[in-house]
């Protein structure tokens, strides 16, 4: 057993904030293990914060969607953005939409990037993107440190 004094709390650092612009979605249809699988379009949609700013690659994005029956939708992305620098990048996601279409996103974080580039920073830590859904999103992205 672990003692709880030697037990590191990760702490979150708020470094982004990612808007979106969904458009239409995508149905797929049932799948034989349950729950309805479709995807969204995104229109586009910029990422800005201190040390990151880009915007996404629209169209380029995947925004997928399981609506399981419990009433909790499985979220999974994968966005290239276009830094403000020039560099490509990729986010990728996975997590939960809870209370229906104006609930609330939570979602794990990690990005592909260039190791040799100036945001390699970006592909050594891990994130945490959290807010309010619908068509327009406001995603806040924290460093969890």
């Amino acid at each position: 057993m672990v003692d709880s004094a030697e037990m590191i709390v990760p702490r979150l650092s708020d470094e982004f904030i990612l808007t979106l612009q969904l458009g239409c979605g995508l149905a797929i249809g049932t799948l034989p293990t349950g729950g309805q699988r479709s995807q969204r379009i995104v229109d586009g949609g910029r990422i800005i914060g201190e040390r990151l700013t880009g915007d996404l690659v629209a169209k380029a994005c995947i925004h997928m969607l399981l609506d399981r029956a419990d009433n909790v939708v499985v979220v999974e992305i994968s966005y290239p953005i276009r830094t403000s620098d020039g560099q490509m990048l990729r986010m990728v996601g996975q997590g939960y939409r809870t209370g229906g279409e104006a609930g609330v996103i939570t979602l794990t974080i990690a990005f592909e990037v260039d190791e040799n580039g100036p945001h390699a920073w970006l592909g050594r830590s891990m994130f945490l993107a959290y807010g309010d859904a619908g068509s327009n999103l406001e995603l806040h992205v924290a460093e969890v440190r």
